[in-house]
């Protein structure tokens, strides 16, 4: 019986990560800002990280001024379905509570971002298509 019940219980710690999926999108080629952006929806650690290198024509000629190379972003996933995947990161910008929502639609492939800021009013930025 104590065999049953060890086998058991290592079955089920063992196959836990079953059901987990990492999906990685390449957004490229959605704005010249980027040299490389990638957007990584991992299920078991439930967070989206939204990776950004910089190009430098960008760098050089963006206002405010971009202090590094490489954005690394996290944010919670809160929602996934296999279909749609949408989360959230809170932050202060110049002393201004803000919140980012990444909406991603997985059939098409598309990010949209979402800012909140300190007049409560969400306002989209443009789609981002991804490959």
């Amino acid at each position: 019986m104590k065999k049953l019940l060890g086998i058991v219980v290592l079955g089920l710690l063992l196959s836990g990560n079953a059901y987990t999926k990492i999906i990685t999108l390449d957004c490229s080629d959605a704005h010249a800002a980027w040299e490389k952006k990638e957007i990584k929806i991992d299920t078991s650690s439930k967070v989206i990280k939204d990776t950004s290198i910089w190009s430098d024509d960008w760098m050089e000629n963006a206002t405010p001024k971009i202090s590094s190379k490489i954005s690394v972003l996290e944010h919670k996933l809160i929602y996934f379905d296999g279909k749609y995947a949408k989360g959230e990161r809170f932050f202060v910008y110049q002393g201004e509570a803000r919140k980012q929502e990444l909406e991603i639609n997985l059939n098409n492939k598309t990010v949209v971002s979402i800012f909140t800021y300190g007049n409560n009013n969400p306002e989209p930025w443009p789609a981002e298509q991804c490959k």
